[in-house]
């Protein structure tokens, strides 16, 4: 029987970790996806051509797909990927990237939901 990690946030062993990472990938979010957004969380074009690149950890399965510009999936949960990180599967950046766009995105979907 196999014990779980206890030195990871999610509390997952580091080879399910492993394999829930294979079901992502790092997404080079684009100058039309990253305009898209700006303006779906700002309600305004003010920000057009002026938002750094941002490369974020995105699934590739699953029904949970983002509408926001980008061709992939929701980003993981911060934990999670925190936990890759810790693996050496992505960088700091990407997790640092992964959790602005993430509560942009977030922000963009509750807002949406209540309208």
């Amino acid at each position: 029987m196999n014990k779980m990690n206890n030195n990871t946030l999610t509390g997952n062993d580091n080879e399910v970790l492993k394999l829930l990472f294979k079901d992502t990938y790092s997404d080079n979010m684009s100058n039309e996806a990253m305009n898209l957004l700006a303006e779906n969380y700002t309600g305004s074009d003010r920000f057009k051509d002026r938002m750094r690149d941002f490369k974020v950890q995105r699934w590739t399965t699953g029904k949970n797909w983002s509408v926001f510009g980008s061709k992939g999936g929701r980003i993981p949960v911060v934990e999670l990927l925190t936990d890759w990180m810790n693996l050496g599967l992505i960088t700091k950046k990407i997790v640092a990237d992964s959790i602005v766009i993430k509560k942009y995105e977030d922000t963009i979907e509750q807002d949406a939901r209540r309208k």
